[in-house]
């Protein structure tokens, strides 16, 4: 096993089991809990490819050098579904963005789809970050632990600010979140 997923692990462990006991004030509980905090989680991957296709405002294919499909579903963003007002629109502005480019992604793991969570670069633009500052996604609030502490608060701000202007979904005074329209679906 990777020595810094074991790593992780243990840690994850650790806290479990020591939780009750820190809650209680135990004071050794409250040094490991400490120490814990400079446990590494496993280090994001870099992929890199052409853009190939794309499902949706915040998924897509990218082809590799060795010609093997990746699908990536962005990091930190949630788009609006295609049944939802502004899903077309977030598509077509994704397409814009990336389709048959070459990008550079940045990895942190993998999704209930088995699709990877990455942000996706095209030169030095941070394209999950574009879709924010287009009015044309969600920051991803319940998955944001999964972002480095800096992206999670550049992302949130851009949101912020999409709404302060009325930026794309946005003009419309409630809009509804992906996450509440896929479970009014179910």
């Amino acid at each position: 096993m990777n020595p810094k997923l074991l790593s992780a692990l243990f840690a994850l462990i650790l806290m479990l089991t020591l939780a009750p006991a820190a809650a209680e004030g135990n004071a050794f509980a409250d040094l490991l809990r400490q120490g814990l905090k400079n446990v590494q989680t496993p280090a994001a991957t870099e992929l890199v490819g052409r853009v190939v296709g794309g499902a949706d405002g915040d998924t897509i294919t990218v082809l590799d050098a060795d010609k093997r499909q990746h699908r990536i579903r962005f990091l930190g963003i949630d788009a609006p579904e295609s049944g939802q007002p502004f899903g077309r629109r977030a598509k077509q502005r994704l397409s814009d963005l990336v389709h048959g480019k070459s990008v550079r992604t940045r990895c942190t793991g993998q999704d209930r789809f088995e699709r990877r969570l990455c942000t996706v670069y095209v030169d030095d633009v941070d394209v999950n970050l574009a879709m924010l500052t287009s009015g044309l996604a969600w920051h991803n609030k319940p998955y944001e632990r999964s972002q480095p502490a800096r992206e999670r608060s550049v992302y949130a701000a851009a949101q912020q600010a999409a709404q302060a202007d009325r930026i794309g979904l946005w003009a419309d005074p409630s809009p509804t979140p992906p996450w509440d329209f896929r479970r009014a679906s179910r």
